[in-house]
């Protein structure tokens, strides 16, 4: 991406293209929806797994694009302060995971939910007299 000399950042004035880290992080974004969307159906996560999952995804994206970002920022260790809080929400969202892994009992799994009967004559919508009550 081409920037005119005007509106680029103090001290790359020398340099007229740079990254596109905004397009990048849309990317990412975009993709991360779609793994979290692919992997609640397929390993039926509930809400707050399927968040966290995101949340580690988000984090590596983010992580990821602070490397090409050319604005200030405070520096940590030789990291943007904005990695380490990433590489902070990664960890925690992928401990999150670890400790719900089971889903049997535990502090962080919460209660379980009784299961449902299988009643061969209920239909997904219905007994035919409900269905049929719908229509009036």
């Amino acid at each position: 991406m081409e920037i005119t000399p005007a509106h680029r950042v103090p001290g790359y004035e020398n340099y007229a293209t740079f990254q596109p880290t905004f397009l990048y992080q849309c990317g990412w974004d975009v993709l991360t929806g779609l793994l979290v969307i692919w992997a609640a159906r397929r390993f039926l996560l509930t809400g707050d797994r399927a968040f966290a999952l995101w949340l580690a995804a988000f984090a590596v994206g983010r992580y990821g694009t602070e490397w090409l970002a050319v604005d200030f920022a405070p520096h940590l260790f030789g990291l943007r302060v904005n990695q380490w809080v990433m590489a902070l929400l990664f960890a925690g969202a992928l401990g999150y995971l670890y400790l719900t892994r089971s889903g049997h009992g535990g502090a962080a799994a919460g209660p379980s939910r009784p299961a449902r009967p299988a009643l061969p004559h209920v239909r997904r919508f219905g007994t035919r007299a409900e269905r049929a009550g719908m229509h009036r």
